[in-house]
């Protein structure tokens, strides 16, 4: 999938937040966190945006790096 928004105008970090939540919940970490990235660095946007799209980069960490050990030491 391309995506091509123009990081001039307002409102383009929100598009791009709103596509790396939609990646995860599709569980596309990878495009995910590209796009969550794309949103805290598109110039102009909000300390909110930036906070949410951290936050939701932090939370795919933590779901990649699971490991449940009860399961590898039964």
């Amino acid at each position: 999938m391309s995506c091509d928004f123009d990081g001039n105008r307002a409102g383009a970090a929100v598009e791009w937040l709103d596509l790396g939540l939609a990646f995860m919940r599709e569980a596309r970490f990878g495009d995910a966190v590209n796009a969550l990235m794309q949103a805290a660095r598109t110039p102009g946007a909000s300390e909110e945006v930036v906070k949410k799209a951290m936050a939701a980069i932090e939370v795919i960490n933590d779901i990649n790096g699971f490991v449940n050990t009860d399961l590898m030491n039964p």
